[in-house]
């Protein structure tokens, strides 16, 4: 498997914890996934026979986009607890995602990430319908914890 070195400057690759393609079936799965996501070396996560999991294309959120995501983070930052919100985590996703590797639809066809470009952010950011597509997945879960890696990642960026 292909798994880039996470950069402060690159584009890198994420796998989603509950990918099908995972054996989680271990006591040491979470301790593991968290470590191969820290160190980009998905050697440490055990596949299912024949499978591979969907590797997520994220890049840095800069400029702009960073200064909006970290004012929206704050202003939506569940109150009392060190989690971020829901609309922060999508907005986080929607901003940050740029592909996807061995994500496949339900006729076994690539899919591929739909985006345009946002003036607001002045960057291309995923389309909200494909955006309310992958919200689906796990009823939401994928989303938050995409969006959760993306924001928990603000601070350490360069080039703000």
């Amino acid at each position: 498997m292909i798994f880039k070195t996470a950069t402060l400057v690159d584009d890198y690759d994420w796998i989603y914890s509950e990918d099908d393609a995972l054996d989680s079936s271990g006591e040491d799965f979470a301790t593991e996934y968290a470590a191969a996501m820290e160190t980009a070396d998905a050697s440490r996560l055990k596949l299912l026979p024949g499978q591979k999991p969907a590797l997520w294309r994220i890049r840095h959120v800069r400029g702009m986009a960073k200064k909006v995501l970290t004012e929206h983070v704050i202003k939506h930052m569940v109150e009392g607890q060190y989690r971020f919100g829901m609309p922060s985590c999508y907005l986080a996703v929607q901003l940050a995602l740029v592909g996807c590797r061995d994500l496949v639809d339900d006729l076994g066809v690539e899919v591929e990430i739909p985006t345009h470009f946002s003036k607001e952010y002045n960057s291309q950011i995923v389309t909200e319908t494909f955006m309310r597509e992958i919200n689906e997945i796990h009823s939401g879960r994928l989303v938050n914890e995409m969006g959760s890696w993306v924001i928990s990642r603000l601070s350490a960026s360069k080039n703000s």
